[in-house]
This record gives structure tokens, C-alpha cells and sequence, in this order.
């Protein structure tokens, strides 16, 4: 995997299995990762984990199943990690 410095990610099913391990891999090599999925605890300690190895990381509580709750918050969290402040 290439160097991901300046990237950001989203990453959706990263509370366990291979999205969890694409989010710290994709942290690890720079990028800056927004971790979605249904279980709010295990993404809260993922976060921590990625922030107390130097990493950026947020997460959203969603189920991208459901559009009402994908819609929106992925642009919100984007320019945020990215550093934009244009809308």
C-alpha cells in the first residue's frame, strides 16, 4: 500500500473484521480516517486507538442501509478531517 499522507478515508463497517483492519491500516500509513458503522462503542475505542498511535481518526454512528442516516454526515465528517472550510 502506497504512502496516504494528506488522504482522507471512509471507511464503513470498521467496528470489527476487515473493516476495523482496513481503518488501522489505512491510519497507520498516514491517511486520515472517518469509521462508520452501527456499534458506537467499538468505534469510540477504535478511534482512541488509531489517536494514541499519532493517527486521525473520527467516526459516525450510522447504518448505510438506511439512507436517511448515510445522507449527509459523510460530507460533514470529509471536510472536517480534510481541513476544508467551504460548505
Amino acid at each position: 500500500m502506497s504512502d496516504m499522507n494528506d488522504k482522507v478515508a471512509l471507511i464503513t463497517g470498521a467496528s470489527s473484521g476487515i473493516g476495523r483492519a482496513t481503518g488501522e491500516a489505512f491510519a497507520a500509513r498516514g491517511a486520515k480516517v472517518v469509521l462508520a458503522a452501527r456499534r458506537e462503542h467499538e468505534l469510540a475505542t477504535l478511534t482512541s486507538e488509531i489517536e494514541s498511535r499519532g493517527g486521525r481518526a473520527s467516526f459516525v454512528v450510522t447504518d448505510v442501509a438506511i439512507a436517511k442516516d448515510a445522507n449527509g454526515w459523510w460530507h460533514m465528517r470529509l471536510r472536517h478531517l480534510a481541513g476544508s472550510t467551504t460548505q
